[in-house]
């Protein structure tokens, strides 16, 4: 008799171990669902950002793009201008002004190219940047997807050891029941 209980108790505590084990497996199973959620929004706002930063290098390409062809056109017309002072010199009629005011076109157009260079190499850069961090925050998501299929089966486990105990402590119960009946029955 003592030993049924004390079968039982351990049975017993078996059962709350097995529990708290459960809870806790589930607790941290739906932390770790949590913190998969919040990986996927970053993505997502990462992925956003990068469209952003893609739509801004694209404008910045269109940019650059058309300051090379000012600024081809503006090295054309120079050449243009240079023959064209130096036919007017040659002849003893030079107009300074135009030649000066040509340069200066020149001289800002080149300085509008550089600006827009530096900007097209600095979204590149930040591009960069953002697929490294979306690269991080991936292998996190795959990391934590694992996690929880191994909290899932762990907490099958553990579901499928309650069950087994608890066949184990109904058996054991009736074992004890019988056995009582039949010495009330003595």
């Amino acid at each position: 008799m003592q030993a049924v209980r004390n079968k039982m108790a351990t049975l017993k505590a078996k059962l709350e171990e097995a529990e708290k084990n459960a809870n806790s497996a589930e607790e941290e199973l739906q932390a770790t669902n949590e913190k998969a959620d919040a990986a996927e929004k970053e993505v997502e706002n990462l992925s956003k950002e990068l469209q952003q930063l893609e739509d801004n290098l694209d404008a910045a390409e269109s940019n650059l793009t058309e300051a090379q062809a000012r600024l081809s056109e503006a090295e054309k017309l120079s050449d243009e201008n240079d023959r064209a002072r130096l036919i007017l010199e040659n002849r003893g009629q030079s107009d300074a002004e135009k030649v000066q005011r040509l340069e200066a076109e020149l001289e800002e157009m080149r300085r509008s190219m550089e600006e827009t260079q530096s900007k097209h190499e600095e979204a590149a850069e930040q591009i960069h940047q953002l697929e490294i961090e979306l690269d991080q925050q991936t292998e996190a998501c795959e990391a934590a997807e694992v996690r929880v299929k191994e909290l899932e089966e762990e907490a099958t486990e553990v579901g499928n050891t309650v069950r087994a105990k608890e066949m184990e402590y109904t058996k054991a119960k009736s074992g004890y029941d019988r056995a009582l009946m039949e010495l009330n029955a003595m």
